[in-house]
């Protein structure tokens, strides 16, 4: 049994295509560049800059009793290193 599922999107121009960003093309309609999306199974955790989740609030608006949308802000540095501390807080339940 699988506890969650992590879909994660860079910034590399080499890329041309990824399971993940087709993913969130077909979630979304956009592909949000440097965004994490975690899959549990009673929410659903994005891990992106503070710009896309205020493009991703829209999302939060909508009440599903059975799934909650968690909107986490990185810090913007270089590296995902840094989002250790804000994925240590995404309960996997």
């Amino acid at each position: 049994m699988v506890d969650a599922i992590l879909a994660s999107v860079g910034a590399d121009d080499d890329m041309v295509y990824s399971k993940s960003s087709s993913l969130q093309t077909w979630l979304l309609g956009y592909e949000l560049t440097d965004t994490i999306i975690v899959f549990c199974k009673d929410a659903i955790h994005f891990l992106a800059s503070k710009k896309k989740i205020e493009f991703l609030k829209q999302i939060d608006t909508v009440k599903d009793e059975e799934i909650k949308i968690k909107l986490l802000v990185r810090e913007k540095v270089s590296s995902y290193l840094s989002c250790i501390p804000s994925c240590k807080s995404i309960s996997i339940q």
